[in-house]
């Protein structure tokens, strides 16, 4: 039996049988046979990933890597197929190179290999695997259609990571200092960027420092990032006392965005913005240290700022002792000042450069002692400003000026315990003598 007769489906063939009779003629028969023969059309397509060029170095499949597929198509039938043709719709693949070329004709057992590469995308990273159906067509003897299909599943391990970077881009400064300080403006900046080979949806910056305005980004809140792809966002804030006190503002934003199974990814930045810092001191003196009762005395307040930064809104008390009567109007010095609370006096420097002072002064009168405790004793301090002063805390004398932003003066009025003795030369003169009168004062 052979392929054709295969192909054929059956063996035909036709036996005769002559002779001669006596006389002389030729006498002869013929009989037809036919043979059937099961004809079983069949082929087979096996395909599969032959190599991965791995351009990135990554060892798995990622996004850009070119794979090579293979595909194997065998007449696994017991009759010649003709037309062989493989096919595969996969969008990107590259053109199917076969040996033998197709289309092709295929007898028992032979079989086509055929190979082409396709470049992984980032629908097939998010989708966490490269999936595709090759599908081969053939016919047989009689014309009728033989196909098979092999499907091929590539993992692709998906790596989501998102970054955030925070950070102050201005300082509006309103104040002009040149420092951050209470009042000013800032304006932070969000940087996103999609580090991983996944896309995310939903990317979504958060900030919870309170009074931080919104955050606006571009592309807008909630956008999705493809791989490599950006989101810059801003807000501002305002600049409080608070933060001053202490020094700094401390704060961590949040940037959350979804893989492609919905699996959240995120990651923080925090960011310390240092507000201004001023180290202030206070020195008091007094224009006489020995005055007289009732003489008028000036009180001399310097205030310095040893830096590093500008001191603004300092507010300096001085509270004046029993001792004395505060000059009503001598206050001097300052931005503004405040004498309607004395013998409570108040001033106010709005702002004080490194390594620059200011005096305040203020007169006031020198009573006679009482007695009383510390009556000469003028204390001042420094009572508040918005500017840390890294060694000292506004406003909190204790008594002792034990901090340097407060001091005390004293004076000591002059006093003399006098006496006086009398004498007379002659206690029982007569009438006319001269009598001479002695008068001793001691101190």
């Amino acid at each position: 039996v052979t392929q054709t007769n295969v192909d054929q489906g059956q063996i035909l063939n036709t036996a005769t049988a002559s002779g001669l009779a006596p006389d002389s003629t030729l006498v002869s028969d013929s009989d037809n046979e036919g043979v059937l023969i099961a004809q079983n059309p069949s082929i087979a397509l096996d395909k599969f990933v032959a190599g991965n060029a791995d351009e990135d170095g990554s060892g798995g499949v990622t996004r850009d890597d070119t794979l090579t597929y293979q595909f194997e198509a065998t007449n696994t039938g017991n009759v010649t197929l003709t037309s062989v043709a493989i096919s595969d719709p996969l969008p990107g693949l590259g053109a199917l190179s076969c040996v033998p070329a197709q289309p092709t004709t295929l007898l028992p057992g032979e079989t086509i290999v055929c190979t082409a590469d396709y470049v992984v995308v980032q629908s097939d990273v998010d989708a966490g695997a490269a999936t595709n159906t090759a599908t081969v067509n053939a016919l047989d003897p009689d014309l009728a259609p033989a196909s098979d299909n092999d499907t091929v599943v590539t993992p692709i391990e998906g790596s989501p990571t998102i970054t955030l970077d925070k950070f102050l881009a201005a300082n509006a400064d309103e104040d002009g200092t040149g420092d951050v300080s209470r009042g000013d403006t800032l304006t932070y900046q969000f940087d996103v960027e999609n580090l991983g080979d996944v896309t995310l949806t939903g990317v979504t910056v958060s900030d919870p420092l309170p009074g931080l305005g919104a955050i606006t980004c571009v592309p807008a809140q909630g956008s999705t990032l493809l791989p490599a792809q950006t989101m810059s966002c801003a807000a501002s804030y305002t600049v409080t006392a608070a933060d001053t006190a202490v020094g700094q503002i401390d704060n961590t934003a949040t940037v959350v965005g979804l893989a492609p199974a919905g699996t959240p990814t995120s990651t923080d930045d925090s960011e310390t913005v240092l507000t201004a810092r001023a180290d202030l001191a206070l020195f008091k003196s007094a224009s006489d240290p020995t005055p007289n009762v009732g003489d008028s005395v000036t009180f001399i307040l310097s205030v310095v700022n040893d830096g590093p930064d500008t001191a603004t809104n300092i507010d300096v008390t001085d509270a004046l002792p029993a001792g004395y009567v505060y000059e009503a109007g001598s206050i001097a010095g300052g931005d503004s000042r405040d004498d309607s609370g004395a013998p409570s006096l108040t001033w106010t420097i709005d702002a004080l450069g490194s390594g620059t002072s200011v005096n305040l002064t203020f007169s006031a009168l020198v009573l006679a002692p009482s007695g009383g405790p510390n009556e000469y004793r003028n204390v001042a301090e420094v009572s508040d400003t918005d500017t840390l002063d890294p060694d000292s805390s506004p406003g909190n004398d204790d008594g002792d000026q034990s901090e340097d932003d407060e001091d005390s003066a004293v004076v000591v009025p002059q006093v003399a315990d006098l006496s006086l003795a009398k004498n007379v030369s002659d206690t029982t003169p007569d009438v006319g003598d001269t009598v001479t009168f002695l008068s001793l004062i001691h101190i």
